[in-house]
């Protein structure tokens, strides 16, 4: 087991990620938390598009 593997209730469950933008790739990381093994599938080129989100201002 790797750093990045969790065990849980869904130990052994694999997750198709195809989700973009917040809500979608939240709910698989909380799969990933809860022991799901995830594969996350990006645009190429850029990925996510929240990773061009920038901080947010007080």
């Amino acid at each position: 087991m790797t750093n990045n593997e969790c065990k849980g209730p869904f130990e052994g469950l694999l997750v198709i990620d195809m989700t973009h933008v917040l809500n979608g790739p939240f709910g698989t990381q909380l799969l990933c938390n809860m022991g799901a093994r995830v594969i996350k599938v990006e645009p190429p080129g850029h990925g996510d598009d929240t990773r061009t989100f920038g901080p947010y201002v007080d």
